[in-house]
């Protein structure tokens, strides 16, 4: 690591509060924690980011090796937006829940910063939950987020260093550079991405079908059954559905299966996806990173209209013993905790 302010010391980069000597309408632009960090090749590296607890915000970017002090200084001391004005040479990204927002290029300083986080102008609609990667190679910076590859931004100059901003106090963020798989396998990976995503809407040379409720969903066994322990069981073994390669599912609505195996071909949910029917699904059919995002999507979408729901849901599987279903319904139970309308919310719902 080169440089990094108001971070606590530990294993993952922890932010501390920022100040609240601030005026109110300069606070959603202190970015007052960060860090600038070392890596072997400061013309060709890869920069990994991902979220592990807390506030999903958070900007990450590059920065010219003599801004690289520079932006300690503004950001510890001022704002955003004088890092954005004083810094040259830099090119930043604002990740959040609905995506991952261009900030800045090195030739065009912002006029109006709250509205450029705000907007939705210059946004990528991509999944963060599974981390966000820099990648800078021959002069160009590209940003990879879930299966996503976007951009290929020109940064000016050679040596840039990556660099990652914080705001809110329970903010947790783990990084590595320099990590062991290249541009090229980057590159492999969006390939197998998108191969999937094709293998998922031709379905071509299926040998299995699902049916639910008067729907047939054709599927491949080999990638239901690698993705699925109880899948495999069924194909592998002397029940009926071994030897007629069909799986008859009542407890489930069509449109939730279809979610389940889009989910299990390409890693994307729908966005109208009913993320508790899925994670009810996902822990039948031990489909632990399905459970995972329903789980991150199900925390983040709390509101009055699905409290009850959610924990129901939840409780009851974390009380048949799921580790996953357990974990989240402490999430749950600590946001109701935390907030007095949700609580009211929870318990009107529950007498009604």
């Amino acid at each position: 690591m080169i440089t990094s302010w108001n971070l606590l010391p530990s294993d993952q980069i922890c932010l501390q509060a920022a100040s609240d000597d601030i005026e109110e309408e300069e606070h959603d632009m202190l970015w007052s924690s960060g860090a600038v960090l070392h890596v072997s090749d400061p013309e060709n590296f890869v920069a990994r980011f991902v979220i592990t607890e807390g506030s999903r915000e958070f900007i990450v970017g590059v920065v010219h090796e003599a801004s690289a002090k520079q932006v300690e200084y503004v950001t510890a001391q001022t704002c955003l937006k004088n890092t954005l004005q004083k810094c040259e040479d830099t090119l930043f990204f604002f990740a959040q829940d609905v995506g991952v927002s261009l900030v800045c290029v090195p030739t065009c300083k912002p006029l109006d910063l709250h509205q450029k986080l705000t907007s939705s102008e210059d946004r990528y609609n991509c999944n963060i939950h599974t981390g966000v990667t820099i990648i800078k190679r021959d002069g160009k910076v590209q940003l990879l987020s879930g299966s996503q590859l976007l951009g290929a931004w020109k940064v000016a100059g050679d040596r840039h260093y990556p660099c990652v901003l914080l705001k809110w106090d329970d903010t947790k963020i783990t990084y590595s550079v320099d990590v062991k798989y290249s541009v090229e396998s980057v590159r492999k990976r969006k390939n197998s991405c998108l191969l999937m995503g094709r293998v998922y809407e031709d379905r071509k040379f299926t040998d299995a079908v699902l049916t639910c409720r008067g729907h047939r969903i054709p599927v491949h066994r080999a990638i239901l059954a690698a993705a699925s322990p109880v899948f495999a069981r069924m194909w592998d073994s002397g029940m009926r559905e071994a030897s007629e390669a069909a799986v008859d599912i009542t407890d489930t609505e069509p449109a939730v299966l279809e979610a389940v195996v889009r989910y299990v071909y390409t890693s994307e949910l729908p966005e109208d996806a009913d993320v508790v029917q899925l994670f009810a699904s996902a822990q039948k059919y031990e489909l632990q990173a399905l459970a995972e995002h329903t789980a991150e999507k199900m925390v983040l979408g709390l509101d009055a209209s699905n409290v009850l729901q959610r924990c129901r849901t939840v409780h009851r599987h974390a009380a048949a013993g799921g580790a996953t279903a357990q974990t989240l319904w402490e999430q749950l139970f600590s946001a109701v905790q935390a907030d007095p309308g949700l609580m009211r919310s929870l318990v009107e719902n529950a007498l009604t």
